[in-house]
Order: C-alpha cells, then structure tokens, then sequence
C-alpha cells in the first residue's frame, strides 16, 4: 500500500511542475510577443523622427532655418495664418531681401508641416542658429520669435517652455537681458 501512495504522490508532483512549467512557457510566450510589439513601435517612431528631421539637415539658407524654427514653434506642425506669416515677413525684412524671405516661407512651411516634434525642431535648428549667429543676433531672433507668436490666433499654454526651450539651444541663458 505504502508504494501506491507512493506513486500516487510521485504522479501529484509530476502533474503539478507540468502544469506549472505550461504556464511558465505561456508566460514566456506572451513577454516576448509584448517586448517585440514595443520593439517595432521604437523602430517605427524612431524612423518617424529621422523622416521628419532628416529635410532639416540639408537646409544651409540662415534665414530659412530661422523661418523654420519661427514657424515650428508657432504652428507646430498645422496650417500657417495669414497674420502669422505676415508677422513673420516683417521679422525677416530686417535681415533679408523680398526675394529671399518668399523663397525662406515657402521652404519653411514645407519643412514644418512634416515636423512632428517641435522639440527637436528647436534643438537641431537652434544648434544650428547658435553657430552661425552672434549674442546680440540670438537674443534679437528670440524678440522676433515671440514677436510673430503674438499674431498667433492660437496659444498653447506650453509656450514658455517653448521659448526656454530655444533660448537653451541657442545658448543663451536667463540671466542676459
């Protein structure tokens, strides 16, 4: 009788570790599923993002990276009003031609209609900006940024991170006037 019980016993723990090695592999099956769906959305994004910053890299025009900047920041990624570009004309004929600023707002409502993060858009295009102007040229690009915001119909409450967003990438700090 004792090695009935025995078997009886040996047969328990036999079923109980399979079923506990079934879940253990249905558990493997479901994290792994769950790590490769959050791998190919990391891929897609990351694709996203290289797609909507790689027209960026190739513009070389000062006037147009400032365009494009003011415009991300502005309307961030949705159509431009007229008051807007407007505003935005009269920013740039301080430090460009009629023929260049048309050339500069075409390409720049190009480029941020394909932007999908308007902080990328100030990090790579306010580095850019930060080399190629002086101080007093950054700090007076900053005026015209919040210049033209002010003819924006439309104002998101994070605008203040925004503009201290780009002050950080152009290397100004809050401590200069």
């Amino acid at each position: 009788m004792h090695i009935l019980v025995g078997l009886v016993g040996l047969l328990i723990a036999v079923g109980y570790w399979w079923y506990r090695i079934q879940h253990a592999r249905k558990a493997g099956k479901e994290m792994t599923t769950a790590l490769s769906s959050t791998a190919k959305r990391l891929r897609a994004d990351h694709q996203a993002h290289l797609g909507s910053v790689a027209p960026m890299l190739q513009v070389d025009d000062t006037v147009t990276i400032a365009a494009t900047l003011i415009l991300s920041i502005v309307c961030e990624g949705k159509d431009v009003p007229q008051r807007v570009e407007y505003r935005l004309e009269e920013a740039l004929s301080e430090v460009a031609g009629p023929d260049q600023i048309e050339t500069a707002i075409r390409e720049a409502k190009r480029l941020q209609r394909k932007t999908t993060r308007v902080m990328d858009v100030i990090q790579i295009l306010g580095a850019t900006l930060s080399e190629r102007l002086t101080v007093a040229e950054r700090l007076r690009f900053v005026d015209m940024v919040q210049n033209v915001f002010s003819a924006s119909p439309h104002r998101p409450a994070h605008t203040a991170n925004r503009i201290v967003a780009l002050r950080e990438a152009l290397g100004l700090t809050e401590a200069q006037p």
